[in-house]
């Protein structure tokens, strides 16, 4: 790839694709609107004064803009050529700024990123569903502009069908399957033909070994699972049989998987690469997959469910007063591609009463540097771990070298939504002493969480368990092992067996976002045991009777083992 490229230029390739006064032949039928793909909407007059803000931050780039926009970070630039900004305007103000993007971005000028496979894919994906899906009619009466437009998606489509990214996999060779066959779909002719074929070809594929048996995409990462499902409806939404037929058995065990790892907040989970404000949220998701006429997920009304999601490997107990706890127990990703992993081996995420308490570190940026390796690293989740080491050897801002397994996973339901696991890893098993991080979580739908941490190991090692509370929350100390926290008319405690170290930390909720959390852990040894209890207030008198007590762990009962 790195030695292709000097040669292998946009220019270079695209110069014989040219104007012949052809006009786009468009066939396609959409079934309803198509849904804007982000999950911030930038609003039409900062853009029409030339700021546009991308994962958190916002430049000013004129009107029209600078479209290199060199000083930016790469991840912004993406954002920037993607165009998803475009679903927020009138057409006249879209057809311009794409005037003046044809004008200073096409292959001749060949800018850094603009033609690169992925974001090109999200570009003409985004192209075709608005000039050609929202504002066909007006396009079209544009002689003009249709025909340089058709002839810069020409252009998109053969550079992009010679270079798909399959030397990167996961959700950039969907991305690239996506466009060619939304690009295929909407327009009539051989060209468009051959993108079709090609994109079907390669949706076949991936979505068979992207989406799991779950519901969920194997790269575990609940914002790009989001990108998926929204890829999900937006090819179901093109009326073509062939690719309806494909996707829709997909969307509704792939919206289902999406509702569980979302909070009652409305917001997704944290774990692996994801962030809240990125892609639209999940009830927006349905609500569009409705319009498209797809099945969505069953609602749990006001039942309180314990279930485990045994193909992507996350733990999910809600409770009908609005409790949740969410709690990773599986693989990082696919072996193949772990670039969005983070080392968050039995991490969880708790909510009470609608509202996040136990969080998740989230993730900052994509660039290098100490925000991106903190986000990735171990001690930026709660969870248990051996102190100064990873459980992923991680480097570079997307890349795993060694890395653990889990191992032991054995979830039961004891009824009424009530539940236990216990689960264990091998990232430590390179270091001499072999430790194995153990997690047992017991909960109580009224509002508990149980958690029981041991790392065995064949001599001593430092170890520690924490929890990150939300900044949200302010924190009163009862005693050493006892905490009280408050946000509003909610109250939650937090209860230990051993004493609690507190202190400031942060966490990234959003990209280029730093909230304020409070940071709790137990320092212990290999071989001795850490009990945190959980609760929200309502459920204190249930969680001082757990807290010690091993009879109540139904890895002391032997009745619970006929419940497995």
């Amino acid at each position: 790839m790195r030695l292709r490229a000097p040669v292998d230029r946009p220019a270079r390739m695209l110069w014989q694709i040219r104007s012949d006064g052809e006009q786009p032949r468009v066939s396609w039928r959409p079934t309803a609107d198509w849904l804007h793909p982000d999950g911030t909407v930038l609003d039409a007059a900062d853009v029409e004064r030339g700021t546009y803000r991308f994962v958190g931050h916002a430049r000013e780039l004129g009107n029209p803009p600078q479209w290199r926009a060199d000083a930016a970070p790469k991840l912004w630039r993406y954002n920037l050529h993607y165009h998803g900004f475009l679903y927020g305007l009138p057409f006249a103000s879209a057809k311009a700024l794409v005037q003046s993007y044809l004008a200073a971005a096409g292959p001749e000028h060949e800018p850094a990123e603009g033609w690169e496979p992925y974001p090109l894919s999200l570009r003409l994906a985004n192209w075709v569903m608005l000039f050609f899906g929202r504002w066909r009619d007006a396009t079209l009466a544009d002689r003009t502009f249709s025909e340089r437009l058709w002839l810069e998606i020409r252009r998109m489509a053969t550079w992009l069908s010679s270079h798909v990214e399959v030397h990167l996999m996961a959700n950039h060779l969907l991305e690239n399957a996506a466009a060619l066959a939304l690009a295929g779909v909407c327009f009539d002719g051989e060209r468009a033909r051959v993108w079709r074929t090609q994109g079907l070809a390669l949706l076949r594929a991936q979505l068979d070994e992207q989406i799991l048996p779950d519901g969920g995409h194997y790269e575990r990462s609940p914002m790009y699972h989001q990108r998926v499902v929204y890829l999900l409806i937006a090819l179901a939404n093109t009326g073509d049989p062939e690719l309806r037929t494909l996707v829709a058995p997909r969307v509704g065990a792939a919206l289902t998987w999406l509702a569980e790892m979302t909070h009652p907040d409305g917001e997704i989970a944290h774990f692996n690469d994801a962030a809240t404000g990125i892609y639209p949220a999940p009830a927006r998701l349905l609500a569009w997959a409705q319009a498209v006429g797809l099945a969505g997920p069953s609602a749990a009304g006001d039942r309180s469910t314990w279930r485990l999601l045994p193909d992507s490997g996350y733990l999910v107990a809600r409770s009908a007063r609005g409790h949740v706890v969410i709690m990773d127990v599986g693989e990082i990703g696919p072996a193949h591609q772990p670039g969005h992993a983070h080392a968050d081996f039995l991490s969880l995420e708790i909510s009470w009463a609608g509202r996040r308490f136990v969080v998740d570190g989230g993730n900052f940026e994509y660039e290098s540097g100490e925000r991106r390796d903190w986000a990735r690293g171990v001690e930026a989740h709660s969870t248990v771990f051996v102190v100064g080491e990873q459980p992923l050897e991680l480097w570079g801002a997307f890349r795993v070298g060694r890395r653990g397994h889990p191992i032991g996973v054995d979830a039961r339901s004891l009824g009424d939504g009530a539940g236990w696991l216990t689960a264990a890893h091998t990232g430590y098993q390179h270091l001499p002493a072999s430790p194995v991080p153990r997690r047992e979580l017991q909960w109580d739908p009224l509002g508990v969480v149980r958690v029981l941490d041991r790392v065995d190991a064949t001599a001593a090692v430092p170890c520690a368990s924490q929890l990150r509370i939300d900044g949200e929350w302010s924190l009163h100390r009862d005693s050493s092992t006892r905490y009280v926290f408050q946000r509003g008319a909610e109250r939650a405690y937090v209860l230990s067996s051993v004493p609690i170290e507190v202190g400031r930390c942060r966490h990234f909720p959003r990209f280029g976002e730093t909230r304020p959390a409070h940071l709790l852990r137990c320092r212990f040894r290999s071989g001795e045991r850490v009990e945190w209890v959980v609760c929200h207030a309502g459920a204190i008198e249930r969680a001082e009777a757990w807290q010690g007590d091993r009879t109540q762990s139904p890895a002391r009962d032997p009745q619970c083992a006929s419940r497995s």
